[in-house]
């Protein structure tokens, strides 16, 4: 690191392929469970990153903005640990930077529930979709480093703000809810997942699942705002067109094979999770 920061030039320039070395072999390496994981001091991969930081500010690489970018997705949080240490570094050659960082390290810093005795497909189909969304959200930000779209505004747009326990960004905290109550019951769920009616319109139940068990499509409502007067009328005339493929609320299915499915909060706008969780059940039969 410190031929990166603090070395001449000329020292650099004869060095350089080791240096990168040095770093490749700091950033595989893992993280002493016993040392600090909040200093810089004994942290080898944090350490690895700094010298990325300064490497890439010297030497104005892409590459080594890219990499620096990836390096934010690693679950040590090595980068937070290497970018607060060396954040004037950054400002100097892109503040932006620190802004791309932090929403990856958003997205990609997740609690997920899970079983103790979950099966080990099961936990790597989960790592594998998560690794494919952490590597979707920094090829995002460097699009916008690039000079593309903020690809904040396409989530604030639609006031996607909330996370869930599997990672996707929805409406409403009680969204949260009811998909991690289908995610902890092992329903595979699309969130807003497009529906056409009868009437050729696309609409979007809030979640889309196929019961494991009877093939079924079951379209998850979620009412969360009832006395709401507007929301009411909105969800009224959403109703009229589930109604229009012989679809009712917590009825049997249809002949196609779809059944709707509603879930709602109190008047007063609180949400029961462990009876969202027993209607999951219920309703897969689980």
């Amino acid at each position: 690191m410190l031929v990166a920061r603090d070395g001449e030039d000329a020292l650099l320039d004869e060095h350089e392929d080791w240096v990168r070395t040095v770093i490749g072999t700091a950033l595989a390496e893992e993280v002493d469970r016993y040392g600090s994981n909040e200093r810089l001091d004994f942290h080898r991969p944090a350490q690895g990153i700094c010298a990325l930081i300064h490497l890439w500010r010297r030497r104005q690489l892409v590459s080594d903005r890219d990499h620096l970018l990836r390096t934010v997705a690693r679950q040590d949080h090595a980068a937070v640990i290497a970018i607060t240490a060396a954040r004037e570094s950054i400002n100097e050659v892109n503040p932006q930077l620190i802004k791309a960082a932090v929403r990856i390290a958003f997205t990609s810093c997740r609690w997920r529930w899970h079983p103790h005795d979950e099966d080990a497909s099961t936990r790597e189909a989960y790592e594998k979709e998560k690794a494919g969304q952490d590597a979707d959200a920094v090829a995002a930000e460097i699009a916008w480093l690039d000079g593309g779209l903020d690809p904040s505004g396409a989530f604030l747009e639609r006031r996607l703000i909330h996370r869930t326990a599997r990672g996707e960004l929805v409406r409403s905290i009680s969204e949260v809810v009811v998909a991690d109550a289908l995610h902890a019951e092992g329903i595979d769920y699309h969130y807003e997942k497009a529906l056409r009616g009868a009437d050729g319109v696309e609409r979007y139940p809030d979640f889309t699942a196929e019961d494991p068990a009877t093939g079924i499509t079951v379209y998850w409502e979620h009412l969360g705002m009832l006395s709401n007067p507007t929301y009411a009328k909105r969800w009224g005339k959403k109703l009229d067109w589930y109604k229009s493929m012989d679809l009712e609320p917590n009825g049997r299915e249809n002949t196609k094979g779809e059944r709707l499915v509603t879930s709602q909060n109190r008047l007063d706008g609180a949400i029961d999770s462990a009876q969202i969780r027993q209607q999951v059940r219920d309703v897969f039969e689980l």
